[in-house]
C-alpha cells in the first residue's frame, strides 16, 4: 500500500505526497496533460519539441540542469501521446530547489526565436537519428495511419514529418505554452522524506499565484470502429523482411487492458513465453517475435511484430502467427496465467521500493482521475482467470480488425 495525500490548489494544480522516511532522497514529478494527441494534425511534433524547450531557460533560471547538480541532483523528462512528463530526483533537503525551478517554468519560461531555432535543430536531428537513419526506424510512420484513420494517435509522437517541425513558428510555442502548460493541466507529485504538510506548504508557496487561462478544453476526435481488415507493404533498405500486425482494443482504464496486457506477457514475456519458444526451434521462422499493448489512456492497440528469417517469406511468418493466436484462443492453462500474474506482483512491488518510480506512477493514476488506483490496480489483474484471457484473445484478435505492414528487405526481393 502506498500511502498518500492530496490537495488541490486555487488555481487548479492537483498535488500528491507520498511520505517514505526510509530514504534520504525525494522525488518531485510534475506531469503536464498534454501529448502528441493534442497536436494540430498539421504540425506534429509540437509537444515533444516544446519538452526541448522546457530546459532551455525560465526568468529566474537562466540553467536548469546547472541548479539541479548543485543541489546533488538528476533529472528528465519524456513525452507519451497522453502526456508530457518532468521529474528531479535529489536530497530530500534541497526539495524546495525542485519547487522553484519546475514552478519558475511553468509561470516564466524564456521562449526566443533563437531559442526555438536551437531546439528545432535538436529535434530534428533526432527526428533523423531516430526515424530516417536506423533499419525500420520509419515502420511506425507507415504502421500507425493504418491502424488509426481518424484518432491522433496516427502520428508518432516525434512527429509525422520534418516539415511539421521546421514550421513551427515563436507564437506556435508561444500558445502552446499557455493552452497546455499551466497549473490546472498539470499533476505534482512528491515521493521521498518530505512530510505532505511541508510538500503542500511549498506548493502553494511556489506555485499558489501562478494564474491558470481560460481556454477551451482539448477535443480529440474518436477512432471509428474497424470492421475491415487493412494491409500496407513497403519496401527498403533492411537486413530482414519484418511483419507488423495491430488489433484495436480497449483504452488503460479498461478491464480489457488488464486482461490484454497479460496476454501479450503470457506470449512473449521472458524464456517460458510461446513466442519465445517459437525463435528456439530448429528452423524457427522467426528471428525476433514479440507482443505488447500499447498501453494508451484512449483505445490503444494490440501489437505482435516481428523479424522473419532470411530463408522464409512473411507469408510463412503470417502463417505462424495465425497458428498461435488459433492456439491462444483455443488453449490457455492455469500455470501460464499464475506465471504472468506473478509477473506481474514482482514489477509491482518492485516499483514500490523507490521513490524515483512512485512519484510518476502516483501522478499518473492521479491524471486518469483516481490517485487511490495505483494501489487497487494489482488487485484486478490477480482477479483475471483462464477464461477472461480467452475471451480477450478471441474478442481483440479478430481477423476483420487487423492491421497488417509487411516491411520487406530490397536484397531479399530482388
Amino acid at each position: 500500500m502506498i500511502k498518500f495525500e492530496e490537495i488541490t490548489l486555487d488555481n487548479g494544480l492537483k498535488v500528491v505526497a507520498n511520505f517514505d522516511p526510509y530514504t534520504p532522497m525525494a522525488t518531485l514529478n510534475l506531469l503536464y496533460k498534454v501529448g502528441a494527441k493534442h497536436e494540430n494534425p498539421h504540425q506534429t511534433g509540437v509537444a515533444h519539441l516544446f519538452e526541448h524547450l522546457m530546459f532551455s531557460g525560465s526568468a529566474n533560471v537562466p540553467d536548469f540542469d546547472a541548479h539541479v547538480e548543485n543541489a546533488g541532483g538528476n533529472n528528465n523528462a519524456y513525452t507519451t501521446p497522453d502526456y508530457t512528463n518532468y521529474y528531479i530526483s535529489l536530497p530530500a533537503a534541497n526539495i524546495e530547489t525542485a519547487f522553484w525551478l519546475e514552478s519558475d517554468r511553468m509561470a516564466a519560461p524564456v521562449i526566443t526565436q533563437e531559442k526555438l531555432d536551437i531546439q528545432k535543430k535538436v529535434v530534428i536531428e533526432e527526428f533523423k537519428q531516430r526515424s530516417l537513419d536506423p533499419p525500420y526506424g520509419d515502420a511506425m510512420h507507415f504502421f500507425l495511419p493504418l491502424t488509426y484513420q481518424k484518432h491522433p494517435y496516427r502520428w508518432p509522437v516525434i512527429g509525422e514529418k520534418i516539415e511539421h517541425i521546421e514550421s513551427v513558428t515563436l507564437d506556435n510555442a508561444l500558445q502552446f505554452h499557455k493552452r497546455f502548460y499551466n497549473a490546472a493541466n498539470a499533476v505534482l507529485t512528491v515521493s521521498g522524506n518530505v512530510k505532505p504538510e511541508k510538500v503542500f506548504q511549498l506548493a502553494e508557496k511556489w506555485f499558489g499565484d501562478i494564474q491558470t487561462p481560460k481556454v477551451a478544453p482539448a477535443v480529440i476526435p474518436i477512432e471509428p470502429e474497424q470492421h475491415t481488415a487493412r494491409t500496407k507493404t513497403v519496401t527498403a533498405d533492411v537486413p530482414l523482411d519484418a511483419i507488423y500486425m495491430a488489433w484495436p482494443m480497449q483504452g488503460r482504464d479498461s478491464k480489457q487492458f488488464i486482461q490484454a496486457d497479460l496476454l501479450t506477457d503470457l506470449l512473449s514475456f521472458d524464456r517460458s513465453s510461446r513466442f519465445y519458444q517459437l525463435m528456439n526451434q530448429e528452423n524457427a521462422v522467426f528471428a525476433e517475435l514479440d507482443a505488447v499493448v500499447s498501453g494508451t489512456v484512449d483505445n490503444g492497440l494490440m501489437l505482435i511484430t516481428g523479424k522473419v528469417n532470411s530463408e522464409y517469406t512473411v507469408d510463412d511468418g503470417l502463417k505462424v502467427i495465425q497458428t498461435e493466436i488459433e492456439k491462444i484462443q483455443q488453449t490457455i492453462t492455469e500455470a501460464e496465467v499464475l506465471k504472468v500474474k506473478n509477473k506481474n506482483v514482482t514489477s509491482n512491488s518492485v516499483g514500490r521500493l523507490d521513490h524515483g518510480n512512485k512519484a510518476p506512477a502516483l501522478a499518473f493514476s492521479a491524471m486518469m482521475g483516481e490517485t487511490n488506483r495505483i494501489n487497487t490496480v494489482l488487485d484486478d489483474y490477480l482477479k483475471i482467470t483462464v477464461d477472461d484471457m480467452l475471451n480477450v484473445a478471441r474478442e481483440v484478435f479478430d481477423h476483420r480488425r487487423c492491421n497488417t505492414l509487411l516491411y520487406k528487405a530490397k536484397k531479399l526481393h530482388t
